[in-house]
């Protein structure tokens, strides 16, 4: 039931944000999905990246150093990281 709240909730603000914004848009709507769906995308590839750079270094610092757990690499911050290294890289790439 939450999940079915939350996602009604972020529809109503981007349906609002759409009738408010909408005159001073530049671009078309269908631009900005195809710029959220790239940026989504390379979110996931920056995370899988994270995880499998992570997940090698705690398996090399357990070996060599120190013991230590994979759940200090599947901490949200990883993903929350991966959407802003996604969001600078898609801004970069489109400034270009």
């Amino acid at each position: 039931m939450s999940d079915a709240l939350l996602l009604g909730v972020a529809l109503l603000t981007s349906i609002l944000a759409i009738l408010v914004f909408r005159k001073r848009a530049r671009g078309g709507l269908v631009t900005a999905v195809g710029v959220v769906l790239e940026t989504a995308g390379a979110t996931a590839l920056f995370f899988a990246a994270n995880l499998a750079v992570g997940v090698t270094f705690v398996l090399l610092a357990r070996r060599v150093w120190f013991y230590t757990t994979l759940y200090d690499v599947t901490d949200v911050s990883l993903l929350i990281l991966s959407l802003l290294q996604a969001i600078t890289v898609t801004a970069w790439l489109r400034l270009r």
